[in-house]
């Protein structure tokens, strides 16, 4: 059942445009305006929320169903994700008896494809998909403050089969939108998709549409702030109204201090006043909140705080995170059960071998290019019992996680935890200076950064290397013998301090002629040493007790 591809036309482009200057949009909407779509009663039964979430985004999942299911909440929730990378085993495990099911949408989307499945597009996605006539969704880093199951009795929802809450944004009577969907302009605010509940019967057409707009991301986002005005323009085009909560989002400074949350009411109030006042303008974004904003608080209809969203004002800069401090929000009523939560996940955490804590307190940092060879890597390490650590190449470049794959961090890490230590080898000290910089000054007590030629650095040592890690010299498409040669030669000054249970991984090897990697590996299999794991990465172990001599 493609629902929202029933109508679908063949690859419309955005940009053609013959007289009206969007015709094959506004073809595509006539033709779904006049078509009927079937509500599939059979598949959809009851209530229940959903929740768009994975990788860095599950710990403050992990709050939030904590916090649903103290506060009193029994609704069925599902987690849904884009693939299983993005969900590291301890979560299912965890949240397994709070009648939490996980659901990779990667795995549905083969019997319901969908042209792009990003993580806005997985919102309507859910949404339609889940089983639950009637559905609560909640963003990853979005938080209850009590059981949110009156909404569903709400006179709002019984009254328009919808509810949604205020964004901090308006589009103007000059805004592209209203031309687009052939609305007439009116003076409202954007919706807040943050949380937004349906009763997907009454909403089932409108839904559809929401879906294709996100669908044609590189078309509508042209025109709105990602999918924030996918969901109110598609009820607008069906002409189908919509209750939306009568109370402003507070948003909550991060660089300073506000007693209490009536202060921060009467100040959020008089933005949106100024931003009234610019409504001529095609878009709002009031970009002085940028620097103010860490978290917002949105109200129930009564107008007491019923859900904290930590998106950070873009990005989920103030999310939930396990590695370092969270942001303390005091007037958000559970804030200190979310920290409490929070430690409680670390104390799980901690429990897990090195690489499993890794991907579940880091999982944003794995480069998707290394991630299997990096879980082959130092599941070997630990089960070696490896301590003595080298690095040829260091980390250069801050936050350059899936370009570089910043390995010093991770091989620093390892060391903290098997009691081993690092030496990372690079000939630029400013490239040195950014590795101390991003390790931090625990583990760069356990690194030894050595400014030097690593053939000479290696074939200078009198210790045995435990894992040896080569990735110096770039390695470049129109020459790449000159990387090739420096890995083999790293290789055979490091040969001699090789023992039958040490490692070799060889970076940067998914290229033409084996990358990097083009001359070492061949030799090394050549040489007693056989292939482990091999994609972009290549992990290497001794095939036969004994030292190279």
């Amino acid at each position: 059942m493609n629902y929202w591809h029933e109508l679908s036309l063949a690859d419309w482009r955005a940009h053609e445009r013959k007289g009206d200057r969007w015709l094959p949009w506004k073809q595509y909407i006539r033709a779904f305006k006049a078509a009927e779509f079937h509500y599939p009663s059979d598949a959809m039964s009851g209530r229940g929320i959903v929740i768009p979430a994975g990788g860095h985004y599950l710990p403050g999942a992990w709050v939030t169903v904590n916090l649903l299911r103290q506060t009193g909440c029994t609704l069925p929730v599902q987690i849904w994700h884009l693939g299983p990378d993005e969900v590291p085993a301890i979560y299912p495990e965890l949240m397994a008896p709070m009648d939490v099911r996980f659901v990779d949408a990667r795995a549905v989307a083969q019997a319901h494809p969908a042209r792009r499945l990003g993580g806005w597009q997985l919102k309507p996605y859910c949404v339609i998909l889940s089983p639950f006539d009637e559905v609560l969704l909640l963003d990853g880093d979005n938080h209850p403050a009590r059981d949110p199951t009156f909404l569903f009795d709400s006179p709002e929802l019984q009254e328009t089969g919808s509810l949604f809450w205020p964004d901090r944004v308006r589009h103007g009577p000059k805004s592209s939108l209203w031309d687009l969907f052939d609305v007439p302009y009116r003076d409202e605010l954007a919706h807040e998709t943050g949380q937004m509940l349906f009763d997907k019967r009454r909403c089932w057409k409108a839904l559809q549409l929401a879906m294709h707009l996100n669908e044609y991301p590189d078309f509508h986002y042209q025109h709105s702030h990602g999918d924030t005005a996918t969901f109110r323009f598609a009820l607008h085009t069906l002409g189908q109204p919509f209750s939306i909560v009568p109370h402003h989002m507070v948003a909550v400074p991060v660089n300073r201090k506000v007693g209490d949350i009536e202060t921060l009411k009467r100040e959020t109030a008089q933005r949106f006043l100024i931003a009234n006042r610019a409504a001529a303008q095609e878009y709002i974004d009031m970009p002085e909140w940028e620097d103010l904003a860490a978290v917002f608080l949105q109200m129930d209809p009564a107008g007491d705080v019923l859900f904290e969203h930590r998106s950070g004002g873009g990005g989920g800069r103030a999310a939930f995170r396990l590695g370092g401090e969270n942001l303390f929000v005091s007037q958000f009523p559970q804030e200190q059960t979310c920290h409490d939560l929070i430690d409680e996940l670390r104390g799980h955490v901690a429990s897990l071998p090195f690489w499993d804590s890794i991907e579940t307190a880091h999982g944003e940092r794995i480069s998707h290019k290394r991630r299997a060879g990096m879980k082959t890597l130092f599941r070997l390490a630990a089960e070696r019992d490896a301590k003595t650590l080298i690095e040829t190449g260091t980390l250069r470049m801050e936050g350059n996680w899936e370009g570089d794959g910043g390995m010093s961090w991770f091989l620093a890490r390892y060391a903290a935890r098997a009691g081993g230590r690092l030496a990372t080898i690079d000939t630029d000290p400013n490239a040195l200076d950014v590795a101390r910089k991003t390790l931090g000054e625990d583990l760069a007590r356990l690194t030894d950064f050595v400014e030097f030629d690593s053939v000479a650095h290696l074939q200078s040592l009198s210790q045995d290397i435990d894992l040896l890690y080569l990735d110096s010299v770039d390695y470049i498409a129109a020459a790449p013998q000159k990387s090739q040669a420096h890995c083999l030669n790293e290789a055979l000054a490091a040969l001699p301090h090789l023992h039958d249970k040490s490692i070799i991984c060889v970076d940067d090897c998914g290229f033409p002629g084996g990358g990097k990697g083009g001359m070492a590996v061949p030799y090394l299999c050549e040489n007693g040493w056989k292939i482990v794991h091999q994609d972009y990465i290549v992990v290497l172990i001794r095939e036969s007790e004994g030292r190279y001599a």
